[in-house]
C-alpha cells in the first residue's frame, strides 16, 4: 500500500510539473489545438480522396502534414528557449538538455520526499515501468489499416498494367513512382493520426514509461557518485 502511494504521488507530480504538455504546449495551446484539428482534417480529406480515387492530389497531404508539425516543432522549440532558457540545437524539439531539466526537477522533488538512495530509486523505477507495461494498449491499428488500403490500390495498379501497354522501362519506373508516392501520401496520414491516437489511449503508460527512464537516469548518477 505504501508503494502504491508513493508511486501514485509520484506520477501526480510528473503530471503537473514535468509532462511535455504542461511544461510546453500549454503555453501554445492555441497552436497546439489547432494543429490536431487540421492534422484531423487533413487525414479525412485523405480518406476522401483514397475512396474518390483522387490519387494525383494525395501527395498534398504530405506537403501538409509536414508544414504542420514543422510549425508546432518550431513553437515547442520556442516555448523551451524562452521559457526554460535551454538552447535547442537540434533540429527536432526537446533534445538531451531537455531531458536533463526534468531529471533535475524530479531529484529535488524526490530529495524533499527522502527518496535519495540508488536501490530506492532503481525499485520504483522497476514498479514503473512494469505499470507501463501493464496498461499499454497493443498497436493494432496501423497493420491492419495499412493493409486495407494498400490491397485496393494495389489491385488498380495491376488493372491499369493489364489494360494499358508500357512501352519502355521509363514508362515502368514511372508509374511505379506514382505508385510508391499514393502508398506513402496514404501511410504518412495514417501513421500521425495511428501515432495520436495512441498517445491518447497509452498516456498514463507513456507517463509512467518517461518517469522510469528519469528514475535510471538518477539512478545511474547516484551509481558514479
Amino acid at each position: 500500500m505504501h508503494n502504491m502511494l508513493l508511486l501514485e504521488d509520484i506520477l501526480n507530480y510528473y503530471k503537473k510539473e514535468l509532462s511535455n504538455y504542461n511544461l510546453v504546449f500549454k503555453h501554445i495551446k492555441y497552436w497546439f489545438y489547432i494543429i490536431l484539428i487540421l492534422e484531423a482534417l487533413s487525414g479525412c480529406v485523405t480518406l476522401w480522396l483514397f475512396f474518390y480515387k483522387k490519387f494525383i492530389l494525395l501527395p498534398a497531404t504530405i506537403v501538409i502534414f509536414i508544414a504542420l508539425m514543422y510549425i508546432l516543432n518550431v513553437k515547442a522549440k520556442k516555448v523551451i528557449e524562452e521559457k526554460y532558457n535551454i538552447p535547442q540545437k537540434r533540429f527536432l524539439w526537446g533534445d538531451n538538455q531537455f531531458f536533463k531539466f526534468k531529471v533535475s526537477k524530479l531529484e529535488k522533488y524526490l530529495n524533499q520526499n527522502n527518496i535519495t538512495s540508488q536501490e530506492q530509486l532503481k525499485t520504483i523505477a522497476e514498479l514503473f515501468r512494469k505499470r507501463a507495461r501493464e496498461r499499454k494498449i497493443p498497436n493494432i491499428i496501423l497493420p491492419g489499416a495499412l493493409i486495407s488500403f494498400f490491397v485496393p490500390i494495389w489491385n488498380q495498379f495491376l488493372s491499369w498494367l493489364y489494360n494499358n501497354e508500357v512501352i519502355t522501362f521509363e514508362d515502368a519506373l514511372l508509374i511505379l513512382l506514382l505508385f510508391l508516392l499514393t502508398i506513402i501520401s496514404i501511410a504518412i496520414p495514417l501513421i500521425q493520426v495511428r501515432s495520436t491516437i495512441l498517445d491518447i489511449l497509452n498516456h498514463n503508460s507513456n507517463l509512467m514509461k518517461g518517469l522510469a527512464d528519469i528514475m535510471d537516469e538518477l539512478s545511474f548518477q547516484k551509481k558514479l557518485n
